[in-house]
């Protein structure tokens, strides 16, 4: 059996290798003479379109396609959409008018380093690179390209740093409530519902009345997609209106409200420039502290998995720690007795 052929069932597979990485692919035979022949073929094609002497669909034919199917057609929600077509505005310069298959893995880590020259976080890069991937998928399934580059490239040597977490205590919350107090806007009851809850901002502006039950609220419109329903405590929620939401003075847009909130923070001190986000940082500390099961948390905030969850962790206290500190004020009440009863003595 010759080296470049395998077969698999009864189907036979070539191997060949291109600008120094492996391809295979199925030659759709179970016939050994045929698929020589065609493999032959393809590794032919293979290395004509690398050198743009065929005609190879090119990067701008996979965005088109991939808008047009995707994007525009809504197959995706408003913000995800919102957010690829940022990436593809980024990745537009350094792969317009490439032949599709030129694109390997080699061009991609090209690519990350130089946006990491111009100074793009590696977060910024890894949404970028997930932009790519679903176009890639999407030409592939389209029968514009054999293989999708950007899903083999290894991102573990760009991970995403996540900056450290700084929550605002009650005061600060309470100060900021205050703050909004004379606004004619909602902002200071968003402030205190997203503490109360832990939801994410953009949950809340999209919360209708009708949503709540008793003191159930489900969410319909979620990060993950899964409709989940969480308890809100009666005082955390806004004065009833006529309109359906229950922030109906704020936009529905998180980006505006963001803004609303910078405005309206201008009279506080340094300190009480919190971001809205970090409510949900202080609401899912605070729980993990006062004991709550993570799995149930995890739910609670709609978190894709608890493994996102366990970031929180480092905030609670060891079981070792707390035994420390309840030794340590034991300890201290029965000296400052023994003291006492010397004293009276």
């Amino acid at each position: 059996m010759p080296d470049n052929l395998y077969c698999r069932g009864s189907t036979w597979y070539g191997r060949f290798f291109l600008r120094g990485e492996l391809q295979r692919v199925s030659l759709h035979t179970s016939n050994l003479r045929e698929a020589k022949a065609r493999l032959k073929a393809v590794q032919a094609k293979a290395e004509r379109q690398i050198f743009g002497l065929a005609d190879a669909s090119r990067w701008d034919d996979a965005v088109v396609a991939y808008s047009a199917g995707v994007l525009d057609a809504g197959a995706v929600k408003a913000a995800t959409a919102k957010r690829y077509r940022v990436s593809l505005r980024q990745l537009d310069p350094y792969f317009r008018g490439k032949p599709l298959p030129t694109i390997v893995v080699a061009a991609i880590a090209d690519y990350v380093e130089l946006r990491q020259k111009d100074g793009a976080t590696n977060a910024t890069i890894r949404r970028d690179l997930t932009t790519m991937s679903r176009v890639l998928a999407f030409a592939r399934f389209k029968g514009l390209v054999e293989r999708n580059a950007a899903e083999a490239f290894d991102r573990s040597m760009i991970r995403e740093r996540r900056p450290p977490i700084r929550v605002p205590d009650d005061a600060t919350i309470t100060a900021a409530i205050e703050a909004c107090k004379q606004e004619r806007h909602q902002l200071g009851q968003l402030i205190r519902f997203l503490r109360a809850t832990g939801v994410r901002a953009g949950e809340a502006l999209r919360a209708k009345w009708d949503d709540i039950l008793g003191t159930n609220l489900t969410i319909h419109e979620t990060k993950s997609g899964r409709v989940r329903t969480i308890v809100v405590p009666h005082e955390a929620l806004p004065p009833r209106r006529r309109d359906d939401r229950l922030f109906p003075l704020l936009p529905v847009d998180t980006g505006a409200v963001a803004s609303m909130w910078q405005w309206a923070r201008r009279e506080l001190p340094a300190t009480g420039h919190f971001r809205l986000h970090d409510l949900r940082h202080a609401y899912a500390i605070a729980e993990i502290r006062r004991g709550r099961d993570i799995y149930d948390l995890s739910r609670h905030l709609g978190h894709s998995s608890v493994k996102v969850t366990e970031i929180y962790l480092g905030y609670r206290p060891s079981a070792r720690e707390v035994t420390q500190k309840v030794t340590h004020e034991t300890q201290t009440k029965r000296s400052k007795k023994r003291s006492t009863t010397i004293l009276s003595t």
